[in-house]
């Protein structure tokens, strides 16, 4: 293969994307203007993946990298691009790698979380029969409770996620971005999970004075042309909660 190509979860319509960690591949290939085509995945297809040696989305296959391997793992994706490509996101980390790492880690596991409580029934009712039944038996395990009982725990759901946010509310009451001055990879890694839940939900999670609202309008300045050019256009002006 001579052409970049990410694999990437869809559901029923195939315009339709489900993963924060291929949202983050996309956000960081349209940043640095890396062309690619999206090889499309879904929850019950995953044998399509089986000529890339991998088994879960995000992959990455890059003809320009050393060894030409398809790479797995979001974190690590955006590592091996950051260090071949110009326009590094995560070169300029104020507190040293391990600011990134903690960020990172924050949001795969609690914000992450907190968002799936909400999202999890809008996800179900977006895929295809076999992709639901799917669904439905791994994730209600993991979450404790049927889809339907989660759904009606919205307000539940959302206090949570306003605890779990706090850290995000301190730091962006200190500088206009997550990374500073300027956004760049804590701000695409923060970024990629509330465009994955705005693109599901049909409720919004801030009204518009809020310091995470604030956040995404300075976002849509900055990267608002990239962040349309990957799909997410209708994540930039979150509406009030209702």
């Amino acid at each position: 293969m001579s052409e970049r190509i990410l694999y990437d979860l869809a559901g029923a319509d195939p315009a339709h994307r489900f993963s924060p960690f291929c949202f983050r591949v996309k956000l960081a290939l349209e940043l640095k203007a890396l062309p690619y085509r999206t090889e499309i995945i879904r929850f019950t297809e995953k044998a399509a993946l089986a000529g890339t040696g991998h088994t879960l989305v995000p992959v990455l296959h890059d003809p320009a990298m050393a060894d030409g391997e398809a790479i797995a793992d979001s974190w690590a994706i955006l590592q091996r691009l950051d260090a071949q490509y110009p326009q590094p996101l995560f070169a300029e980390a104020k507190h040293g790698a391990g600011a990134w790492d903690f960020v990172r880690c924050w949001c795969d596991k609690s914000l992450h979380a907190a968002l799936f409580m909400l999202a999890a029934p809008y996800v179900h009712s977006k895929l295809s029969t076999d992709d639901q039944a799917y669904f439905r038996q791994t994730r209600e395990p993991r979450l404790g409770a049927t889809l339907e009982v989660i759904a009606g725990q919205r307000d539940i759901h959302l206090a949570m996620l306003k605890r779990v946010e706090e850290p995000l509310r301190a730091l962006l009451a200190q500088a206009p971005f997550l990374s500073g001055e300027a956004p760049a990879g804590a701000d695409l890694i923060v970024l990629s999970a509330y465009l994955w839940a705005h693109s599901v939900l049909p409720f919004a999670l801030h009204d518009e004075q809020d310091v995470i609202s604030v956040w995404f309008a300075r976002i849509s300045l900055s990267w608002g042309s990239e962040i349309e050019r990957a799909g997410f256009r209708s994540a930039l002006a979150p509406a009030s909660t209702n």
